[in-house]
């Protein structure tokens, strides 16, 4: 495998489309880890990288004036993701009652398409800043 410089990284974003962690690793030929590690530098940096359901991007290159907000929007998206499913795990009786709601097919089925979805976004990004880690 090659070491890439986030600045490379940062370069394939420059269109302003969503990529996928996946997709950029295959691009350099690297690791995921290793595009996230990139991607987590860039934002250190300052860079509006943010996540979206179909990969990541700068959205800078989208909306510049805005690029801030964008970040912290799908910041706080995040932590309430983290939220959501911290307090998910302590509470046993939301848990009987989520089951019950999904004996319905048509529920289970809509429920897996958003968990999907949420999965593609929280995959998409560096979750260890808003968890202080």
């Amino acid at each position: 495998m090659k070491r890439y410089l986030k600045a490379q990284v940062e370069d394939y974003l420059k269109d302003g489309k969503p990529i996928t962690i996946a997709e950029l690793a295959s691009a350099f030929d690297c690791s995921p880890e290793t595009i996230r590690k990139r991607l987590k530098a860039l934002r250190a940096e300052g860079k509006p990288i943010i996540p979206t359901q179909k990969g990541v991007m700068d959205a800078a290159k989208v909306d510049k004036k805005n690029a801030p907000l964008l970040q912290q929007s799908a910041d706080w998206q995040v932590a309430i993701l983290i939220g959501l499913a911290l307090i998910s795990s302590i509470s046993t009786k939301a848990l009987a009652a989520a089951q019950k709601f999904l004996e319905s097919p048509d529920a289970r089925k809509q429920l897996r398409a958003n968990l999907l979805k949420l999965r593609n976004v929280v995959d998409e990004i560096d979750i260890d800043h808003l968890l202080g880690a």
